[in-house]
């Protein structure tokens, strides 16, 4: 039998009757006390321990109720109070606390700036943030049968072969509607003026399936006959003004008679379709009158975009098996032929914007890593400031003991406290949200420029935001005020009313844990931001094997249907007569821009069943020297002799290594063939690999042609010694020129390096959102970081006096209170260092060209945290270094 431990036995009795809800640990404690007295005096009696344990908790206390009980009659004088009557009386002190929390906050004005200005600030990024992501995942989710609408995909595209519709809709039962859509470029011609608006070609049931309501007109006929044009609420006072549009007649493709027959509301801008106007596909049949006979037969032509509007309870994976190959099962032999196994896939309308990433769309997209990156950095932001408040409040423990030791000993209870510092941190959180409500009004615009959107103020005080700031307040008030509140509150009143009491050992390290985890999040911000502007800057400045600078690109892909394919020489002749044009060539695509990509190829010696995917571009006989593409074997094609135009083409090294030739001087005569009988010509000359596409992208094989028809743009090389006034007289000489060939379309052009650093859009946005909220997060760090230096140097104040008295100097006190700091730094370095590494090393993996992230990115991280420390540090250090000695010792 194992001896009898006085200690253990009274470990578990204190731990029985902690479980009661009415005794708070400091009354524990006293009756902890009383037990210990009465067993010492039955121990000296001559009674064993363990039978005096036994009494005294049985036989005099009885049991734990009467132990309670007996205690709040002999401390209270009275009655215990029921539960609900504590509660009732916490309610009532309410105002007494509010009063207690502005007093706190008069007296500690900076602490009280300090928190509320953090919180503000990254309330306000979070409240930002919610706005982005809010309407974000909204896309497409307002269509009352979104749940049941599904985009038909083929393999990698998200077009389809002509028939597919018709086959789904007919042979699959599970299948309720099927929507035809075709995106034309038709131009709309109106009182002597051509527009070009956006411009589906859409069948019947398109209005019904989706929900865009009309203002004007029958969604269930507005697209059933041939002729018929519903145009948006934007295009109708556009075209017509005030008039009514229905029955009006505009002209499309310069010569094809529509009436409107509906007016839509405009289009909402969480939609992945966006639409202009909506011609229907009758028209378009007519259009394309070979098109009923020979559907059957255009499974390979990509150019449908089919909708399905699934049945009630239908199982869509099981539909996803069955419709999978019909590509095979239909025209297996011909796809097998091309050595192709195209696979039908069926995507969730709610999930087309966010969550499918390939080509071919309708509208805009985007991708959901990006939202879970920003809406993590700002959750980190928010708990950052939570962390400030938290430190802070601990730091601050010493000073409130005293407070709550006095409250405690004139009848505080534990639950009263707790009450008042969480009363203490939700009022901070309120006042930081009404403060954050104005930086987010005030950054609107700058965060619209990041995000490309349009929100106005009035997005932000709608009430499912006033709900979100609700949330913010408590969730805020609650997380960063607990653990204070809990801490303050348990400290015993005999214990911090001594003079020897100073703060908890544990307390000091879970702040240094708070700070190296801010600060680690802080590095982490800082190198990413570094890695992401590294990477953009080298695709911005990496050679890119053409010359991109002093061309100015005239747009013409609206008119130049207006000109027969000969004049495209007149127009070049015309514009190249300015003194300032040195150089001047005309193409279907410039440099940023694609040509006909996914054209099936095979080269000399290869089978066609091994054809690969390479980028088609038709393009002028001066071309190549215009844009300063280099050869690598043969000749460009020559103005001397047209029969360049009729056989011959150029490619690029990467379709020489494609097509499996040795070299480029082999490619040279031998013959590139494409699977739609495009072209069957020989090869005149190979240029060296450029990006004709952003770096974000593998260097494709590419072949180019003479081809006048589909030349879409006109390129010019200036020279940049005329200056500014050159260069305005040749724009004014591009425009006069534009206005005799092209008379009612307006006049676009573009500088060719401006239109090509847009394809870096989205690393630009990247490393402006990771700048600013690396920067919010070193303000608030630093903000929490300068209070906890100006509370460690209040509390040596007494020591720094003593050094200074006996001989220390002004750097060794600054270094004496830095190093703390810095060693927390250096560690929360450390930490961010492997996790930033890996994620960059990730997103790097996207880019077929990319920079390398190096030591010098985590040199730069590093330096930074220190300089933040030391400038944040530094002055409050400064400050209690050169204080009078005989000041600081009388200070305490």
């Amino acid at each position: 039998m194992d001896a009898f431990s006085l200690e253990e036995a009274i470990k578990a009795w204190r731990k029985e009757l902690r479980k009661r809800r009415q005794l708070e640990p400091g009354h524990v404690e006293e009756l902890e006390s009383h037990l210990r007295d009465r067993i010492d005096d039955l121990v000296e009696s001559g009674i064993e321990a363990e039978e005096a344990f036994r009494r005294v908790t049985a036989g005099e206390l009885e049991d734990l109720d009467a132990l309670e009980d007996q205690y709040r009659v002999a401390r209270r004088g009275k009655k215990p109070r029921k539960e609900w009557e504590g509660r009732s009386r916490l309610f009532t002190l309410m105002p007494n606390f509010l009063k207690i929390t502005f007093r706190n906050f008069r007296r500690r004005k900076g602490y009280a700036f300090i928190n509320i200005m953090g919180l503000a600030v990254a309330l306000a990024a979070c409240l930002l943030m919610v706005l982005y992501l809010r309407f974000e995942l909204s896309f497409d989710r307002w269509h009352d049968n979104a749940d049941r609408i599904y985009r038909v995909a083929t393999s990698s595209y998200h077009t389809n072969g002509w028939a597919l519709g018709q086959v789904l809709e007919s042979e699959y039962p599970e299948v309720e509607e099927a929507v035809y859509l075709r995106s034309e470029s038709w131009p709309v011609s109106h009182q002597g003026r051509h527009y070009f608006d956006n411009t589906l070609v859409a069948d019947g049931e398109f209005l019904e399936v989706f929900d865009f309501p009309l203002a004007e007109g029958d969604p269930s006929t507005a697209l059933d006959a041939p002729g018929s044009v519903v145009i948006t609420e934007d295009l109708r006072d556009k075209y017509f003004g005030d008039a009514t549009a229905l029955g009006q007649t505009l002209t499309l493709r310069d010569s094809l008679q529509f009436t409107v027959t509906g007016v839509a509301e405009n289009v909402p801008d969480n939609s992945h379709l966006q639409f202009d106007a909506l011609v229907s596909f009758e028209s378009w049949k007519q259009v394309r009158p070979t098109f009923e006979n020979a559907i059957d037969q255009h499974w390979l032509d990509l150019n449908m975009y089919n909708y399905v509007l699934v049945r009630p309870g239908t199982d869509v994976d099981a539909l996803r098996d069955k419709v999978r190959d019909i590509y095979m099962e239909k025209a297996g032999d011909y796809f097998r032929g091309l050595n192709m196994e195209p696979e039908v896939r069926l995507e969730p309308l709610q999930d087309i914007y966010l969550r499918v990433n390939t080509g071919n769309r309708l509208g805009p997209s985007s991708d959901i890593s990006y939202l879970y990156l920003l809406g993590g950095i700002a959750l980190f932001l928010l708990i950052i400031a939570c962390i400030n408040f938290m430190n802070l409040s601990t730091a601050r423990s010493l000073e409130r003991a005293k407070e709550v030791g006095i409250r405690k000993t004139v009848g505080s209870g534990r639950r009263g406290l707790i009450v008042q510092f969480l009363t203490e941190s939700t009022l901070t959180a309120f006042f930081s949200m009404v403060l954050a409500m104005g930086l987010a009004v005030w950054a609107l615009p700058l965060f619209n420029h990041l995000t490309q959107n349009a929100f106005t103020w009035g997005d932000l005080f709608t009430p499912a935001m006033g709900v979100v700031l609700l949330g913010f307040v408590v969730v805020v008030g609650l997380l960063s005020g607990l653990y204070p509140a809990f801490l303050l509150s348990a400290f015993r009143p005999v214990q911090v009313l001594k003079s020897g009491f100073t703060s908890f050992g544990k307390g000091a390290t879970l702040r240094k844990g708070l700070v190296v985890f801010q600060f680690a999040v802080t590095c982490f911000l800082i190198i990413c931001t570094v890695v992401v502007v590294k990477q953009l800057d080298y695709m911005q400045s990496e050679e890119l094997g053409f010359q991109k600078e002093q061309v100015v690109v005239m747009d013409a892909r609206r008119g130049q249907s207006s000109l027969s394919p000969n004049q495209y020489v007149t127009v070049k002749q015309q514009l190249a007569s300015h003194p300032a044009v040195t150089q001047v060539t005309s193409a279907m695509a410039t440099p940023g821009r694609s040509g006909w990509r996914s054209i099936l190829a095979y080269g000399e010696g290869q089978n066609p069943d091994q054809s690969l995917s390479v980028e088609y571009l038709p393009v002028d006989f001066d071309y190549i020297p215009t844009f300063g593409l280099e050869l690598a074997a043969g000749r460009a094609f020559d103005p001397e002799r047209p029969s360049d135009a009729q056989s011959g083409v150029v490619i690029n090294r990467a379709a020489v290594e494609a097509f499996g030739w040795d070299s480029p001087a082999e490619a040279i005569g031998k013959q590139v063939t494409t699977i739609n009988s495009l072209l069957e010509d020989p090869v005149l000359g190979v240029i060296e690999n450029y990006h004709h596409h952003g770096l974000q992208h593998n260097i494709q094989p590419m072949v180019m042609v003479v081809e006048p028809q589909y030349f879409d743009y006109y390129a010019l090389r200036f020279d940049a010694a005329q200056g500014l006034s050159g260069a305005s007289g040749m724009i004014e000489h591009m425009r006069s020129t534009w206005e005799e060939f092209f008379p009612g379309y307006t006049f676009n052009y573009f500088f060719l390096d401006e239109d090509y650093a847009t394809q870096y859009n989205t690393q630009s946005r990247l490393a402006g959102i990771y700048g600013i909220f690396s920067g919010l997060a070193v303000f608030i760090a630093c903000m929490g970081l300068f209070g906890l230096v100006a509370f460690t140097t209040s509390r040596r104040t007494k020591e720094i006096g003593i050094r200074k008295v006996l001989g220390a100097g002004i750097s060794h006190i600054i270094f004496l209170i830095s190093r703390e700091f810095l060693a927390l730094v250096g560690l929360a370095f450390l930490l961010a260092s492997l996790p930033a590494w890996w994620f960059m090393d990730r997103w790097l993996q996207d880019f077929a060209f990319r920079t390398e992230i190096g030591a010098g990115v985590f040199a730069v991280t590093l330096l930074a945290g220190v300089l933040i420390c030391l400038l944040t540090v530094s002055w409050q250090s400064l400050r209690a270094a050169t204080m009078n000695p005989v000041k600081s010792l009388r200070s305490e």
